[in-house]
């Protein structure tokens, strides 16, 4: 599980990729812990969907503002 805490834009990718990245290959998947976020950029909300696209992904938390957001986003890649 990670939980990453505050705004997530481009500057952050790489930290949060190294975070994923890590956790999928110590335990095969990532539970990502949204509870903490208080922003996400498209660069940040792109990562998550690869994410979900190449391994096991599970988003615990999620504000309600997120959640519209990736409802939206849910509802136009199905």
């Amino acid at each position: 599980m990670i939980a990453p805490q505050g705004e997530f834009d481009y500057d952050t990718v790489p930290w949060l990729q190294e975070q994923i990245d890590t956790a999928v290959n110590e335990y095969g998947g990532v539970i990502l812990d949204a509870g903490g976020i208080t922003f996400l950029d498209s660069t940040v909300i792109t990562l998550i969907l690869m994410t979900h696209q190449r391994t096991h992904l599970r988003i615990a938390n999620l504000p309600p503002g997120l959640t519209q957001v990736f409802g939206s986003t849910a509802s136009t890649t199905s």
